[in-house]
This record gives C-alpha cells, sequence and structure tokens, in this order.
C-alpha cells in the first residue's frame, strides 16, 4: 500500500481533498510463521505475517543443523498474504526452515524454525533394491 497523504487546498473558491491509502506498518509489530512439510527429495514450505507489514523482500533459511541456517533460492520482491516455496534438498535426514522478511526501512524479521524430514532415493540405491531376492514361498 501507499502512504497515508491528506490534503486541502482552496483555488478558486474549491475545496479540493487528495488521499491515498495508509502505508503498511514496520515488519517488527508483525508475527512471521513457517510451516515446512517434508516429502520426496524436496520440502514444500509456506509462511506468513500476521499482521501484514510493508515487505520488501521474503525468503526462507534452510540446513540440516539448527545453528547453521543458510539462505536458499532467490529473495521473493512481492507483497502476498502468504507465500509458499518447494525447495529440492539432496540429502535424506530432516532439515530445519525459517522464513525471513526485510521490510522497507530495512529491519530484519526471522521466524521459529520447523522441521521436517526429507527421502531422497538415488539412482544406486534404486538398483541395489531391484537386485534384491524376493520373498516368495517355494511350493516345493
Amino acid at each position: 500500500m501507499g502512504r497515508a497523504v491528506v490534503g486541502l487546498a482552496h483555488a478558486c473558491g474549491l475545496l479540493l481533498v487528495l488521499a491515498v491509502s495508509a502505508a503498511e506498518p514496520a515488519c517488527t509489530g508483525s508475527e512471521l510463521t513457517v510451516k515446512a512439510r517434508g516429502g520426496i527429495g524436496a520440502l514444500s514450505v509456506t509462511w506468513r505475517l500476521t499482521p501484514p507489514c510493508d515487505v520488501a523482500e521474503t525468503g526462507i533459511l534452510l540446513g540440516r543443523d539448527l545453528s547453521t541456517l543458510t539462505r536458499v533460492g532467490a529473495a521473493i520482491r512481492r507483497v502476498e498474504s502468504s507465500y509458499s516455496s518447494t525447495i529440492p534438498v539432496e540429502q535424506t535426514g530432516v532439515y530445519w526452515v525459517a522464513a525471513w522478511v526485510v521490510d522497507t526501512a530495512g529491519n530484519l524479521v526471522t521466524s521459529e524454525p520447523d522441521f521436517a524430514p526429507v527421502l531422497v532415493f538415488d539412482d544406486d540405491s534404486l538398483e541395489a533394491h531391484s537386485g534384491a531376492p524376493s520373498c516368495s514361498v517355494d511350493p516345493a
């Protein structure tokens, strides 16, 4: 949204009123929540700010160790009520995910982290399983 501007002018006996929609507040007063869902080879992540605020950019942090989360993917530079992203991963394991937002004043806000398990199957593990003996009953 734009900044609030209200003006009154008196020109040639006419009263002119200008009004523009109110500006969103800084994001430091908003709660940023994230939800991660694991899967096969990727995580699905959704996040939102409540109440909405003046977002300049947002994105997610990812890692297998909670103390070393790093930014992944490109920053999102559009204002939405909620955001979502699918993140491919290369290794099976539990992943920690947090969201971040920078508002137009430059304030950084991060969410509490969430976690989700991901399974990754590579070609070698699939070949090893396809050569395994079957579990059939011998009729003899």
